[in-house]
């Protein structure tokens, strides 16, 4: 049950990663764009982490392959990730380990760009306002 519990948690950084992403979009009105889109594709990667382990843990009676796979996602989802597999000849621990201290910083980087932490509220009113903005017509990010 464990490793679900880091599927849990690999889901929860995810969606936090992607309002984030958003969040920085639309607070520099575009200018961070590279940054937004680098963020809500590291994302992907703890969604299909989390996938695999809470899927492993659940039905697997070996569920190992699905948490190496969870750390191959991790790890290909991330400039650092893949820089290290492929420096250490496709060591994919030490990749998953430089993906994981990468999405450490990631995580911090809004905090450090707001000077506010992330709470929950404001998790809701940026994806709110991501959808909304979508919605309306507007192409205009921000607006």
């Amino acid at each position: 049950m464990r490793m679900f519990g880091t599927g849990l948690g690999n889901l929860a950084v995810g969606y936090v990663k992607v309002v984030a992403a958003g969040g920085v979009e639309i607070g520099s009105d575009g200018i961070l764009t590279p940054l937004a889109l680098y963020g809500a594709f590291s994302a992907s990667g703890n969604f299909a982490a989390s996938s695999m382990q809470m899927t492993g843990s659940l039905f697997a009676a070996n569920p190992a392959p699905y948490n190496q796979g969870a750390t191959i996602a991790a790890a290909v989802t991330s400039v650092s990730g893949l820089y290290k597999l492929v420096s250490t000849g496709g060591n994919i621990n030490a990749a998953g380990d430089a993906a994981r201290t990468e999405g450490i910083y990631l995580f911090a980087l809004r905090p450090a760009l707001t000077g506010q932490p992330p709470t929950l509220p404001g998790a809701y009113d940026g994806a709110k306002k991501i959808y909304d903005d979508s919605t309306s017509g507007s192409r205009t990010p921000g607006c």
